[in-house]
């Protein structure tokens, strides 16, 4: 086990995000105070979100908010963009901030083909 890895808090991640660090069209995400690639979008991965989202939008209406694919901030190390967030109604619809952890009810992350590697990311 390495010791001296410096992690990268939210807050940072958003001032690199903010001065170009990142090529706009990088996929990455905030884990751990990690930096980690998301994998590439498959076919049947977005038909999986899209079943998901119309099924949750049915059973739950307006009682929640769905985000699809957006940034949650779990604490100052984590701010995964899961495939699925169920979080609390916001006026805003979260303009001036993401939900953190005590707006979120449930998070789905769909792994066809990266399950394995995000098991072992967050054991």
């Amino acid at each position: 086990m390495l010791t001296n890895i410096r992690l990268i808090s939210v807050r940072e991640y958003h001032k690199m995000a903010e001065t170009g660090i990142f090529h706009p069209e990088e996929r990455l995400e905030l884990i751990a105070g990690q930096i980690i690639r998301m994998s590439a979008k498959g076919t049947a991965h977005e038909s999986a979100i899209t079943r998901t989202e119309r099924l949750l939008r049915q059973r739950l209406g307006d009682k929640v908010l769905l985000r699809i694919q957006s940034p949650v901030q779990l604490d100052d190390y984590s701010e995964p963009e899961p495939d699925i967030s169920v979080v609390k109604l916001n006026p805003l619809d979260y303009d001036d901030h993401h939900p953190d952890a005590s707006e979120v009810f449930l998070l789905i992350e769909i792994a066809d083909s990266s399950l394995k590697y995000d098991r072992e990311l967050t054991e």
